[in-house]
């Protein structure tokens, strides 16, 4: 059973405390606490937004600061991008399937929702799809103020690479860009 997706007020005021996942199937979660510099950080990436579309690209690049502040907290600074044969699962964790990023990444969406930093879209539950009997896929999902959806999908790239972001139908086709 995975972990609600949640953040709270730390003890000081300045810290916000996010709940991670940090090995395959979100089995062990540990809060990460981020300061006001960390969150100044990524406030200034949605300073100054014009459109969807950029907000969607300042989200991409969002989801991979957030994986670089957070993993040397957590343990997954060196997750390595989808499931390589040659990085299995470890006891203590760190590298992470896409059940694990798509839970910290919607944790990590509804964080830049609940600041106020997104204006166009909106932050939905994850998704999954099943292209083959045992390929099964999840994301992270954002809408938009039309409706559309899209993927927000961290598990392809190395942490702190930016996720990417494409519509959710395109992504539900299997399209990785």
């Amino acid at each position: 059973m995975l972990l609600p997706l949640l953040t709270c007020m730390a003890p000081g005021a300045q810290s916000f405390m996010l709940y991670t996942c940090i090995d395959y199937h979100c089995d062990i979660i540990v809060p990460v606490s981020l300061d006001s510099h960390e969150r100044a950080q990524i406030t200034q990436l949605f300073k100054d937004v014009e459109t969807p579309a950029e907000e969607r690209q300042r989200i991409a690049q969002a989801i991979g600061l957030f994986e670089r502040l957070v993993g040397p907290k957590n343990g997954t600074l060196d997750d390595l991008g989808r499931n390589p044969s040659d990085a299995p699962p470890s006891p203590k964790g760190g590298q992470l399937d896409c059940i694990s990023e798509s839970t910290n990444s919607t944790t990590y969406l509804k964080e830049l929702d609940r600041s106020g930093l997104l204006r166009w879209h909106s932050v939905n539950e994850r998704t999954s799809r099943r292209r083959w009997l045992f390929g099964v896929h999840w994301t992270a999902v954002i809408s938009d103020r039309e409706g559309v959806q899209y993927a927000v999908d961290s598990w392809y790239g190395h942490n702190g690479k930016p996720a990417i972001v494409l519509p959710l139908q395109a992504w539900y086709k299997g399209e990785e860009r």
